[in-house]
C-alpha cells in the first residue's frame, strides 16, 4: 500500500489506511461510519479495503496459513 499524491486532495497516510482497514475488519463497523470517523467516502474505504486485503493475501498468507498434506 502506498500514498498516491495528487492535485486534487492530499493523500490518506498508509498508517490511516491500515487502521480503517483492521477497524473495519475487527468491528464490522458500518461504511458510513468509518467514512465520518476518517473523512472519506464509502466509495473510498471499499478501494482501501480491497487493496488492504490483497496486500494481506498477498505477503502475509503464506507466513500464517499452511494446509496440512494429509488426507
Amino acid at each position: 500500500m502506498k500514498i498516491q499524491h495528487t492535485t486534487m486532495k492530499d493523500s490518506i497516510l498508509v498508517e490511516d489506511r491500515v487502521a480503517m482497514s483492521l477497524m473495519w475488519l475487527g468491528n464490522g463497523n458500518s461504511l458510513q461510519l468509518m467514512g465520518d470517523l476518517f473523512g472519506v467516502s464509502k466509495g473510498f474505504i471499499l478501494v482501501i479495503m480491497k487493496e488492504f486485503c490483497q496486500m494481506v493475501r498477498l505477503h502475509l498468507q503464506k507466513l500464517f496459513v499452511q494446509f496440512s498434506n494429509e488426507p
